[in-house]
């Protein structure tokens, strides 16, 4: 098997990856509508992403072993940021003075009711409701 490698697509992706952290550091910053045109990055790195993924796969005869492949190497560290992500609101909401009851807790954000962050979130969005049928804040909020 071949490596078929576009550089210039994935130069367009890292790109289109930094349009889009260019509008969350302006929105941090308050540049507001200033940073709004990296907005665009999303769909340019979605679809790019697309491309290269179906590109991919058409290379290959059988797809279960392509899924394999992607699986293997995405879910360790979507698990390891998932573990991360958790272990930060931890010490941040134990820092905030929050008891370990409340954090911990079947309605708590660390509990056992926070498999929704297995879901996106907006952080925009007050209240999420998680997987688990309890409703958590999103971010901190």
């Amino acid at each position: 098997m071949t490596k078929h490698k576009n550089v210039a697509l994935d130069e367009l992706r890292i790109l289109a990856a930094l349009m889009v952290l260019g509008v969350h550091t302006g929105q941090k910053v308050g540049l507001g509508d200033a940073a709004a045109v990296g907005a665009q990055g999303v769909q340019l790195f979605f679809v790019l992403s697309g491309y290269l993924a179906a590109a991919s796969l058409s290379r290959h005869p059988e797809p279960l072993p392509y899924y394999q492949r992607r699986i293997r190497r995405i879910l360790p560290l979507y698990w390891l940021v998932l573990v991360l992500r958790w272990l930060f609101d931890a010490v941040r909401y134990l820092a905030a003075g929050a008891s370990a009851a409340q954090l911990f807790g079947p309605g708590g954000p660390c509990g056992p009711g926070s498999c929704g962050t297995l879901y996106f979130c907006r952080c925009g969005c007050p209240v999420i409701t998680g997987c688990c049928g309890t409703t958590a804040t999103c971010c901190g909020r």
